[in-house]
């Protein structure tokens, strides 16, 4: 490994401050004295995330790890967004302040991402999004899961393969609950770039203010169950 680049939301992402270099991704480049990025926001959607692996693809890297997310989630153009506006990574909208990525994106853009935490949290921005408001509200009424999954299953193969053309290696992360996963570990070209054990969600702590969710501690656990995957 030279360099590592991650994609993801708030489990893949790392942050600024006094918890730099704490987050699992870090400590494995630190391991193999790897150059890293991290392209990663808390939050974002399957598309979004597709945007990061494009991106990615143009950093010179021999190693990405790539946290896929829930398939309920949406990328919308927010209001600053215009007709001309390119529909690339550079244009999502980064705007959290103590995370790596923004440092290297720079704060704002015109692509939002929303999921039914963005209901529950009352998310002010949705006020002028009264569509994604009701898409939000009605989703778990409809069937749609199932459609959507496919669809993304089918989204994220494109850029696995452009990976896997590269000869890069690929490692992909998913809480066991995420019905991506469970698509992917059925598909014998997927599944063994597939991490099977439940990391890092299985450190979900709710005391804990970190954006990943988990102790710097249990960050450490798995950082060293990676290795031992990226070793074998």
């Amino acid at each position: 490994m030279h360099k590592l680049v991650v994609c993801g939301a708030s489990w893949m992402t790392a942050i600024t401050g006094d918890n730099r270099h704490k987050h699992f991704t870090e400590i494995v480049a630190k391991k193999f004295d790897a150059e890293y990025l991290n392209l990663a926001h808390p939050g974002v959607d399957n598309v979004s995330i597709c945007l990061q692996i494009e991106q990615a693809l143009k950093e010179n890297t021999d190693t990405i790890f790539i946290g896929v997310d829930d398939e309920y989630r949406v990328c919308v153009p927010n209001s600053d967004c215009k007709e001309s506006t390119a529909f690339n990574w550079k244009n999502l909208s980064y705007h959290h302040p103590t995370i790596q990525s923004t440092e290297y994106h720079g704060k704002n853009g015109f692509f939002d991402s929303y999921g039914p935490m963005s209901l529950r949290d009352h998310d002010e921005s949705l006020a002028k999004q009264p569509q994604v408001k009701t898409y939000l509200e009605q989703f778990y009424k409809n069937m749609v899961a199932t459609q959507l999954v496919r669809q993304q299953v089918w989204m994220l193969s494109y850029w696995f393969d452009k990976i896997i053309e590269r000869d890069i290696k690929l490692k992909i992360f998913a809480i066991d609950t995420n019905p991506i996963k469970v698509e992917l570990l059925n598909d014998p070209k997927y599944a063994k770039f597939v991490v099977k054990e439940n990391i890092p969600y299985d450190g979900w702590d709710n005391s804990s203010d970190n954006i990943y969710h988990t102790s710097n501690d249990h960050q450490a656990i798995v950082a060293d169950k990676v290795v031992a995957l990226l070793d074998k």
